[in-house]
């Protein structure tokens, strides 16, 4: 649960491709909870009109953006039930620019004790091949996962050092 009151709309992001295409994503505090909407721009057709991203059901947190030059995006935030009573996940939506965005039921690291957002970092090539790494929940350890637009996710263990401050980037 939020500490911002009813309609405060923390943790802005923002990506914007090499085609004048762009996406943000926020959280908006409602009165049940916590929900990420996402809005796209072009220069020619100014903002959309916003998109809830995450299910009712679900409270959620951090969301993270990214667009290639192809215009794939990825979205991915935290999402736990409320009350804390299942495992922290990481959910993700993606879209085609242009296009619906599509809604997948895996999550980022299928049955997973892993993660609060902290730290988590995305990015994403023009090839659509995307990593998000991030630290788990005992911040303890830094794990990755990849993904390949269109396809499933694979997660990794980094570090088990505990040191926060993940920040990843990819080349073409």
């Amino acid at each position: 649960t939020s500490s911002f009151p009813a309609g405060g709309q923390p943790d802005p992001g923002l990506s914007l491709n090499n085609n004048n295409q762009a996406v943000a994503v926020w959280e908006t505090v409602l009165d049940g909870g916590v929900a990420i909407f996402a809005k796209t721009w072009t220069p020619t057709t100014g903002w959309s009109e916003e998109t809830r991203l995450s299910s009712a059901s679900d409270e959620v947190d951090s969301p993270k953006v990214v667009i290639n030059d192809s215009g794939q995006v990825l979205v991915v935030y935290t999402s736990f039930s409320p009350g804390g009573t299942d495992p922290i996940q990481y959910k993700y939506v993606t879209m085609n620019f242009g296009s619906g965005w599509d809604f997948p039921a895996d999550p980022v690291i299928p049955n997973s004790s892993s993660g609060d957002g902290f730290d988590a970092s995305l990015a994403m090539n023009n090839s659509g091949e995307a990593v998000f790494v991030f630290q788990d929940f005992t911040l303890t350890q830094v794990r990755a996962s990849t993904y390949t637009f269109g396809g499933k996710w694979n997660t990794t263990l980094l570090s088990s050092v505990g040191e926060s401050g993940t920040i990843v980037s990819m080349n073409d």
